[in-house]
């Protein structure tokens, strides 16, 4: 079910604008429209949801003019100034506002190389993929792998293989800052000619204690002949500690008072073995890179908000441009797991298959289910881009990723009948059939996808669960096929008679199901959400390529995957 409060929450933000656009009165009909893109189930459940956005609307109406416009202040401080701006060229449902984009974007996703990307991934990756294809410009993938510790080379070709799925290959270009040591060295030297960074071989604690009293440590207060040389000891990984930035020690901020800018580190890396020792901190190679690739825009969680200071600070001592920031909230689930290090740990310890799983929450095992990349991408933009943190149940979010992922699915999957656990079905008076074939179309809307064709006779099978609810005496249909009465059952075989070919709601059937005929099945194994495996028969599916999606009518959704043995594995996507 939804979230009762994240409901509530939106309806209050987006009543609190239509009040104060409209002289202090919300108009409850004018937020249906804004709720359905976050909450697509309200479609079906008004019912449920009107009470609760009424109620809402009146807490909002019972308020002044003047306590809703603080109010609506207090959380979209820029509200004001967008009501004021006759044309918003900049303007994208779901994206955040930015400046100075009349030229395009350059913008980034920027990963640490630890394998397979997860659900938390995605705001990254789809927001600045978005404003990409709204502006127009360029977005890069880049690396950052200054971290020596727990890199896998596997890993690089598994993030490019995630981040070029969820953006249909829009990456422009790629980098890698293990790549660019030399660079950093060179700013690093830059910073120290002109006295912006020192050497520092305080214990942690020591300097902890000296930062938030305003005082600076022992290394701060050295000669420059002396830090010169604890420099050169250091850039040649002689000496251990870390670099750090001269800044303000009465900023009221303690972590804008320095902060470090490398350190050493003498594990292999992946890709560059054991040549550096010195390796640059997150700050430091952030900042160099977002100004020396051009970047325009910097969009990322607020987790790393006070990144911005410190690297604008980095920016004004070297003379580089800053590029614009914006920090967006984060989208907390209160029910999936998504530390890597845990995920690692449950797969290593077999719990899990592997990142492919499909209870992982691993990009890789959402598109092993047969989930397409555009249905994450809407998925985002209905949630939205904003500065406000938003917590969702699993529930919730597959709910609403799967309405996405349905609506892609339903146009493009072919149909076709899947029965698990068979039972079989004879027709008695078979003779009184009148024609040889059952026409059945391979969609149910697009006529250029074609038809299958099954064969009139006695024997077909049906599925367990619609055999269990037959009595004698019941009526049903075989779809596409004919109406039939129920007029004897053992426990094996449902015997019954022809009644009539076409389709009438006169008729009183039970139920409208599938079914195959006899002699004409291939074998199938499908792989469930929970990752256990169940098998059954198909009709005969001719080609199929590898990643097609097809729809086992009454079934659900599921992806072709492989042929093990003669028989095709599928995965389960949804219904």
């Amino acid at each position: 079910m939804t979230n009762t409060q994240d409901f509530e929450d939106f309806v209050f933000e987006q009543a609190l604008e239509n009040a104060v656009s409209f002289k202090g009165k919300a108009n409850p009909k004018a937020l249906i429209g804004k709720c359905m893109p976050k909450f697509p189930e309200m479609k079906q459940q008004m019912g449920e949801f009107m009470p609760r956005l009424n109620a809402v609307v009146e807490q909002v109406n019972s308020m002044s003019l003047e306590e809703q416009t603080e109010k609506l202040l207090s959380l979209k401080p820029d509200f004001l100034e967008k009501k004021k701006e006759k044309k918003e060229p900049n303007k994208t449902d779901g994206l955040p506002k930015l400046k100075n984009t009349e030229n395009g974007v350059v913008v980034r996703f920027p990963p640490a190389p630890s394998g397979h990307l997860h659900l938390g991934h995605l705001f990254g990756i789809v927001a600045n993929y978005e404003l990409k294809k709204k502006f127009g410009g360029k977005f890069i993938l880049r690396f950052e792998d200054t971290n020596p510790e727990n890199i896998d080379i596997k890993n690089y070709e598994k993030v490019i293989e995630d981040v070029n799925w969820i953006t249909d290959n829009g990456v422009d270009e790629i980098f890698y800052q293990s790549d660019r040591m030399e660079l950093y060295y060179k700013y690093l030297r830059t910073l120290f000619e002109i006295d912006q960074c020192y050497v520092d071989q305080t214990d942690p604690e020591t300097f902890k204690a000296l930062t938030d009293a305003k005082e600076q440590s022992t290394y701060a207060k050295m000669g420059r002949e002396e830090q010169s040389k604890l420099f050169e000891q250091f850039m040649k990984g002689e000496i251990e500690g870390v670099i750090r930035a001269r800044a303000d020690l009465q900023n009221k901020n303690p972590a804008l008072r320095t902060f470090p800018l490398a350190r050493v580190n003498k594990n292999a890396h992946a890709r560059a073995g054991t040549k550096y020792s010195v390796w640059p901190n997150y700050n430091f190679a952030c900042a160099i890179d977002d100004s020396l690739m051009g970047l325009t825009h910097v969009v990322r969680g607020k987790d790393l908000e006070i990144g911005e200071e410190r690297q604008k600070m980095i920016h004004k001592s070297l003379g580089l441009e800053s590029p614009e920031y914006y920090h967006y909230g984060r989208l907390k689930f209160e029910d999936v797991e998504l530390s890597k290090s845990k995920l690692t740990e449950l797969i290593e310890s077999g719990k899990y298959s592997g990142w492919d799983d499909p209870r992982v929450p691993s990009i890789l095992a959402y598109k092993k289910r047969g989930y397409k990349a555009e249905a994450f991408r809407k998925l985002i933009m209905a949630l939205g881009i904003s500065k406000r943190d938003s917590r969702i149940t699993s529930e919730e979010y597959h709910k609403q990723l799967d309405f996405f992922n349905k609506q892609i699915l339903e146009k493009e999957a072919t149909r076709f009948f899947f029965v698990h656990n068979p039972k079989k079905v004879h027709i008695k008076n078979i003779g009184a059939v009148d024609f040889d074939e059952i026409i059945l179309p391979k969609h149910p809307e697009d006529k250029s996808f074609g038809n299958r064709v099954f064969g009139v006779q006695a024997d077909y099978i049906i599925d367990s669960l619609d055999f269990n609810n037959f009595e004698v005496g019941d009526h049903f249909r075989l779809m596409h096929f004919a109406n039939f009465k129920v007029i004897s059952k053992t426990d094996d075989l449902l015997g019954v008679e022809f009644i009539s070919k076409d389709y009438s709601k006169d008729f009183g059937a039970k139920r409208n199901i599938h079914f195959l005929p006899v002699g004409a099945t291939e074998e199938a194994s499908l792989v469930m959400q929970d990752n256990s495996k169940i098998k059954g028969l198909t009709e005969e599916l001719g080609n199929l390529k590898v990643d097609e999606a097809i729809q086992f009518e009454r079934f659900g959704f599921v992806r072709f995957d492989r042929e093990d043995n003669e028989v095709r594995v599928f995965h389960y996507t949804h219904q």
